[in-house]
């Protein structure tokens, strides 16, 4: 289990569900509460300016970390899959991959997610 007091985020965890009629993606939305982020935030200077180049690492704690439906309601935790997105800070960020880290037994002890 992670401490307590390292869970101080609370992120978006956005799901594609498909595209509306208009051809924009729509996504499933949960809330995730106690968690971490780790940011690395910058930009990269190129020859046709500035670019974000926004990093971060989300750890979810298997005991802790709250799960949060759009109606606010406590849900199961959702599995975090490469091509979701996570809004946290006012930053978008596409999930790149998922690690699961264990400790004894064969359940996870908390997940850590790449983000871009």
């Amino acid at each position: 289990m992670i401490s307590g007091n390292l869970l101080i985020h609370t992120v978006t965890l956005k799901k594609p569900t498909g595209f509306d009629r208009d051809r924009n993606e729509t996504y499933e939305e949960y809330a995730i509460e106690k968690v971490r982020v780790e940011a690395d935030i910058g930009r990269t200077r190129g020859s046709e300016g500035e670019t974000p180049n926004d990093t971060a690492t989300l750890y979810v704690d298997a005991a802790q970390s709250v799960f949060k439906s759009a109606d606010g309601g406590e849900t199961e935790a959702v599995e975090i899959t490469a091509g979701d997105m996570v809004e946290w800070n006012g930053r978008k960020f596409a999930v790149q991959s998922v690690r699961h880290c264990y400790a004894k037994g064969s359940d996870a002890h908390h997940w850590e997610v790449a983000l871009k």
